[in-house]
């Protein structure tokens, strides 16, 4: 067994080296890896000498807020100073008002912090923040506050944000993140992370999504999961055979949370040869993981990505080449949507599969699987059976 601390399931992560805990006051092990291209290009952008938007999407749990976090993290510690940061949680955030008044607010305590003794500023921020353009103007006035300084704005789950606003104030939200980068010389290079580009008609003409940046976070290699495995388990790891590497890596499809997961019910177990099996049985019935790809399913899927991952589970997580060319186009083109976001994975032998194992153990185990294979997949089903392309699993329901 090992620690499962060290895991931090379902945690923000933002430490890629050794760090003193703020509390306990002891040297921790780092807790952040992998995205090492990501982190690459991140940096080319950041030296730049441009005020261009980044924007970084990824699924949920893939690791977007941790990645924002160190990003935070080391432009407050960069000895060049380029950059002030301000992190703005997406949390407790329903409106454009309170979207520029936090912004307002964290860049005023940034500024102090970082320089105490700048200029003092005369705004209100709760006036300013009623208009784009008074806005602009509070953050033109504390930049003047910390010459040849850029803020580097980070704005977490820019989407959930503009998601949770009423929707009279959603075009608003995006709005005032355009008035950031339409104005001419300031100093604000905007960092966001995003599920999915915002579904508003604005979003066609919006210039902070023309000018951005768009950087997509894909798995860990099976390096970079290997690298984590070792800092997680220490010397434990050394009980690890090859299969469970491979194994490991499979299921998770090369992404930090589903490893975790798996780790975390490791913890508990004593090794052995069914080691991992073992934690992938109570695995599934994890409460967070349920309701995390219940929502990634009911919120972040069309109808036609829904019928292709039931259909994976159908044919026990891999449709052949036959079978796949029977399909409906629409199904077709859910799947290389699938395979963009690293859901679904096309092999050398013309089949396509789960990228992320753990999804066909989850599907045949999840309450509502029969239902929504009925509710989806009935008219597909039948057509494949008459072609004489059924799924063949035992664990295949609704089978005709």
């Amino acid at each position: 067994m090992f620690d499962s601390v060290a895991i931090k399931f379902g945690e923000p992560v933002w430490y890629d080296h050794p760090y003193l805990h703020p509390l306990l006051q002891i040297e921790v092990e780092r807790d952040f890896y992998g995205f090492s291209a990501t982190r690459n290009r991140l940096q080319e952008l950041l030296t730049d000498g441009t005020t261009d938007p980044i924007i970084i999407y990824g699924e949920r749990r893939s690791g977007k807020t941790s990645l924002l976090k160190l990003l935070d993290e080391q432009l407050a510690n960069d000895p060049a100073r380029r950059y002030i940061s301000i992190l703005i949680p997406w949390e407790g955030i329903q409106s454009r008002y309170e979207l520029a008044k936090t912004i307002l607010q964290q860049a005023h305590h940034r500024i102090s912090k970082y320089a105490p003794n700048a200029c003092a500023s005369t705004t209100d921020h709760e006036i300013a923040a009623a208009t784009n353009a008074g806005f602009v103007a509070a953050l033109r006035e504390m930049a003047r506050c910390v010459p040849g300084k850029m803020f580097a704005l980070c704005i977490d789950e820019f989407d959930s944000i503009i998601e949770r606003s009423p929707s009279d104030g959603k075009k608003r939200i995006l709005s005032l993140a355009d008035s950031l980068v339409t104005a001419r010389g300031l100093p604000v290079k905007l960092l966001m992370t995003i599920t999915h580009t915002p579904t508003l008609s604005e979003a066609e003409t919006s210039p902070m999504l023309a000018h951005a940046h768009q950087l997509r976070l894909h798995p860990f290699t099976s390096e970079e999961l290997e690298e984590m495995v070792h800092g997680i388990m220490g010397s434990e790891a050394q009980k690890l055979v090859p299969r469970d590497k491979q194994n490991l890596y499979q299921l998770s499809g090369g992404w930090p949370y589903f490893a975790k997961l798996l780790l975390l019910y490791m913890s508990e177990l004593d090794p052995g040869p069914q080691w991992l099996d073992h934690a992938l049985d109570q695995a599934v019935s994890h409460w967070g993981t349920e309701q995390t790809l219940n929502n990634i399913y009911e919120r972040h899927l069309n109808d036609d990505e829904k019928a292709f991952m039931l259909l994976l589970a159908q044919y026990e997580g891999r449709i052949d080449a036959e079978t796949f060319a029977a399909l409906d186009e629409p199904l077709r083109d859910a799947a290389c949507a699938l395979m963009t976001r690293d859901f679904v994975t096309h092999h050398p032998d013309g089949s396509y599969g789960f990228r992320i194992g753990f999804l066909n153990e989850w599907f045949n185990n999840w309450g509502r699987y029969e239902q929504e294979v009925e509710r989806c997949l009935s008219p597909t089903l039948e057509r494949l059976h008459e072609r004489k392309l059924p799924p063949t699993s035992s664990h295949a329901r609704n089978g005709n």
